[in-house]
């Protein structure tokens, strides 16, 4: 079991909360000197209403060129990025310099603060020129649409080139999540038994991306730039009794409907997902957690849409058993 203090964030989960909608930036973004935004009265009319939403983000992007500088050495080549993962966040306009943004993601639930002209003025995608796949500030632009009450659209471009499309719906204006169902039986001294029916959140991550570069790169140049991004995990917290809990369970692809056997390595195999469980007390630092890993047991889907995902588990951990089952229900 390890005690922990939040790291740099998971740019998957950051990217489909609101600083995706807002910057689709790693890095922070804000401050007004990003890209274009079109429809800054449909964004207002959005940063600006209380309620949980549903964040779903798709890319259909094939061989799309890029440039970066990485340690003094210019790197070309290009970028597919076949992506299409659906999340949550609940949000709190307190007023137009403190909007309150708190997303359900890796570790559990956490909140962010945002200021709405920084948000109407930020960059609209990640323009660090030492990452790969990435938009210089100056080429970026967000157009905003209002679908229906309730329900948007951003389309992110770059060069004019749609990168990628955010649909946000919201769900309710009741602040509560509710999307599921999540229990944990355990043995394990320093994790809670559950069985929470509110407070539930959950996201579906579908992630896949590939960097092809134009030259031969030395092993620790193409070490640290990568050539994949994948991501395919099913996850699912709740705030019970004090305590939050999250299940997140890492797929090696899309996830179907299977009964999976645990790897304790981060890349599962085909058959296989790596489990991990992290608890919080609500009232402790929201980056510091306890977190363990499964390392032999079984997880059982049995059932997986673009919204929807059900399953239960029977696994073994360095500190005890875990058991129990989890649903959420995006819709």
């Amino acid at each position: 079991m390890t005690l922990h203090t939040r790291p740099a964030t998971n740019p998957a989960r950051l990217g489909l909360t609101l600083l995706m909608m807002a910057g689709l930036t790693a890095c922070g973004g804000g401050g007004g000197s990003g890209g274009t935004l079109i429809g800054e009265e449909v964004a207002r009319e959005l940063f600006t209403q209380d309620g949980v939403y549903r964040v779903e983000w798709k890319s259909n992007l094939v061989d799309e060129p890029f440039t970066l500088t990485r340690d003094g050495v210019v790197v070309e080549g290009t970028m597919t990025d076949i992506s299409n993962s659906r999340s949550q966040f609940r949000q709190i306009y307190v007023s137009n310099s403190e909007i309150k943004h708190t997303s359900c993601g890796d570790p559990g639930i956490y909140t962010h603060t945002y200021d709405l002209e920084d948000l109407l003025g930020g960059k609209f995608l990640d323009d660090d020129p030492g990452s790969p796949g990435t938009c210089p500030s100056q080429q970026q632009s967000a157009r905003f649409a209002k679908l229906e009450e309730g329900s948007y659209k951003i389309e992110a471009m770059c060069s004019g080139r749609l990168w990628g499309e955010l649909y946000i719906t919201r769900l309710g204006t009741d602040l509560m999540y509710n999307g599921g169902h999540f229990e944990i039986n355990t043995t394990a001294q320093q994790f809670p038994n559950i069985n929470a029916t509110s407070g539930v959140c959950g996201n579906i991550y579908d992630i896949d991306v590939h960097y092809q570069y134009d030259q031969t790169l030395d092993s620790q140049l193409l070490s640290d730039l990568g050539t994949d991004w994948k991501e395919h995990t099913i996850s699912v917290a709740a705030e019970y009794a004090g305590v939050l809990m999250e299940i997140d369970i890492d797929f090696s692809e899309s996830p179907r409907v299977a009964k999976y056997t645990i790897s304790q390595n981060y890349t599962p195999a085909a058959n296989e997902v790596h489990v991990y469980f992290t608890s919080r007390n609500l009232d402790s630092p929201e980056d510091t957690f306890i977190s363990v890993s499964a390392t032999s047991g079984t997880v059982d889907i049995t059932e997986i849409t673009q919204l929807t995902a059900r399953g239960t588990y029977d696994l073994q951990t360095e500190q005890g058993a875990f058991s129990g089952e989890f649903s959420i229900d995006l819709n």
